[in-house]
């Protein structure tokens, strides 16, 4: 499995004699009665998948399943490949998509990058019978309400990277991903979730995927498609403003300020050998993910998400008691105390703060995770999750303070701003965010920013080829580009929103009621190196001013 730019013979050979070679090039399994016998080599001289296996009187071997692609074939990929259906199906039969845009891929602007393009960021291979993605009723690429949400599919899924050797594949299980985007088609291109389970392979991916991370151990994967994208319905200010990062940012952010949180890499999507775009392939915050962060038992945690009744792992009790506890109120110092006997105090202020300076808009009302460890009664903790919805629009003047969505940590954050030593918690841990080397500074902001648009520059001219033209025939006439849409919005967001939103989020704060930051910095405390070590002088700076009196 790699990349080719020219023909070769695939030779395939068993070290069990005598046996016979089955193999397919349309992903579904070989057997006894489906396949073509092999017999003296393959010819490939485009993008296919090869399925083999092996079988004699006395036995048969595992599936042996690996995808050669062809940038020049992923170039030419048109409207109706061959063995794929020309709708889909499900709640609403919608006409498929499959063809790379001939005006992208032939246009100079972009040609000349294609090749290196696919080899950017790494890809992933997911590989099964094509009526188990696209059968009207049992199949999983069909939309919801047909597609239950909790089927699940055997797959093969490949993984290539830049080195060759690094290159594998493993058996896992495939299901559907997200909330609203699946159902009745809101977005044709789906989410995902890939699988570990003994039923398919094995139980955990042994691979150290994110380099940020140095978690060797995962049970789940997010294929996530959706990210604030170009193929949006009816928000077309959405598709103009689309990055493809902003999630995975948010997530960055708070993994830098030293929470946990998700962490994930980019990946190049192909579906049966197909190209299908750019997906954001990320850790789930389940209780698997909390097993290898927090160095505990699975089964120790309470985890909810989206809302308090919604249960992901343990149980809501102890949520809904934190939520019973802060209704009655938390003026007092008593109050504060024993609400940290539910709540992780200094990250969830960490969290707030986050949420509040990248102006989450989709948020609290959902997307959110909560966890905590019961065994060691640890308070909750909160967790990024589908915050597409940062920097909406790249409006720096965006302001959520307000928000007081019940059950959830807005509304929580709304009972503690009435304790006068949480606005100083909150206060301290701002100025501690965004001043001297803080994690929230715009220099860091910026730098984590710069992270993720260097990652996918390249893959974003194949987003385009594969989806940007989605919206043209059925809404808006626009085919969206990287250079038209996708740079202008990096640019804003580096020019405008990350200089100047920081001091219009101060602002905010100050503004706020109660008020969240001081009117005044504190003063900066400065010890002179002397040559004598009895003495000292201390210096006292007003960092309010430009001339430091």
């Amino acid at each position: 499995r790699d990349f080719y730019n020219e023909p070769f013979l695939l030779l395939l050979k068993t070290s069990v004699e005598p046996s016979t070679i089955i193999y397919t090039l349309d992903s579904s399994a070989p057997n006894g009665t489906n396949g073509l016998i092999y017999t003296d080599g393959i010819y490939i001289d485009s993008t296919c998948v090869v399925k083999a296996i092996a079988y004699s009187e006395q036995d048969t071997s595992m599936i042996e399943t690996h995808t050669f692609i062809f940038p020049s074939s992923v170039a030419k990929q048109g409207k109706k490949p061959a063995g794929f259906p020309q709708i889909w199906g499900g709640s609403s039969i919608i006409p498929a998509d499959y063809e790379m845009d001939p005006e992208i891929i032939n246009n100079p602007a972009y040609s000349p990058e294609i090749p290196g393009a696919l080899q950017s960021i790494p890809s992933v291979s997911l590989t099964m019978n094509i009526d188990n993605w696209f059968n009207q009723y049992t199949g999983l690429y069909v939309g919801y309400p047909n597609s239950d949400i909790s089927r699940e599919k055997a797959v093969t899924a490949e993984f290539l990277f830049a080195k060759p050797d690094e290159n594998f594949a493993v058996e896992c299980g495939v299901q559907n991903q997200g909330g609203t985007s699946i159902i009745n088609w809101k977005v044709p291109k789906q989410s995902m979730r890939l699988l570990f389970k003994e039923i398919y392979g094995p139980t955990k991916l042994k691979y150290k995927l994110f380099p940020d991370s140095d978690i060797k151990s995962i049970n789940t994967l997010v294929l996530d498609g959706l990210l604030y994208s170009w193929v949006h319905p009816f928000d077309e200010k959405q598709r103009i403003t689309s990055l493809y990062f902003r999630d995975q940012l948010a997530s960055d952010m708070q993994n830098k300020m030293g929470w946990p949180s998700f962490h994930g890499i980019y990946v190049n999507l192909f579906i049966n050998g197909l190209y299908w775009g750019i997906y954001d392939l990320h850790e789930r915050p389940d209780e698997d993910f909390m097993e290898e962060y927090l160095d505990a038992d699975k089964e120790d945690f309470d985890i909810i998400k989206h809302n308090p009744n919604t249960i992901v792992a343990g149980s809501n009790s102890a949520y809904l008691e934190m939520l019973e506890l802060a209704r009655k109120g938390l003026s007092t110092a008593e109050a504060l105390k024993n609400i940290q006997k539910y709540l992780d105090l200094p990250a969830f202020i960490d969290y707030m703060i986050l949420n509040f300076y990248l102006g989450n808009y989709d948020w609290a009302h959902q997307n959110y995770y909560a966890a905590r460890n019961r065994v060691q009664n640890t308070g909750f903790r909160f967790y990024t999750w589908d915050a597409e919805h940062v920097m909406r629009y790249s409006d720096v003047n965006y302001n959520n303070l307000q928000k007081n969505d019940t059950g959830g940590p807005t509304e929580i954050h709304t009972l503690l701003k009435q304790n006068k030593e949480y606005q100083i918690m909150f206060a301290d841990a701002v100025y501690k965010l965004f001043f001297n080397d803080g994690k929230l500074t715009p220099e860091s902001l910026e730098e984590s920013f710069l992270f993720r648009k260097n990652e996918i520059e390249s893959a974003v001219i194949l987003e385009s080829a594969r989806w940007g033209d989605y919206r043209k025939d059925i809404s808006d006439g626009v085919t969206y580009t990287k250079n038209d849409h996708w740079i202008p919005e990096v640019n804003k967001v580096l020019e405008e929103y990350i200089p100047g939103r920081r001091d219009i989020f101060l602002s905010q704060l100050r503004a706020g009621i109660p008020k969240l930051f001081p009117t005044y910095l504190p003063p900066v405390i400065i010890v002179e190196n002397q040559s004598s070590n009895s003495t000292r002088k201390i210096e006292l700076k007003n960092s309010n001013t430009t001339d430091g009196e």
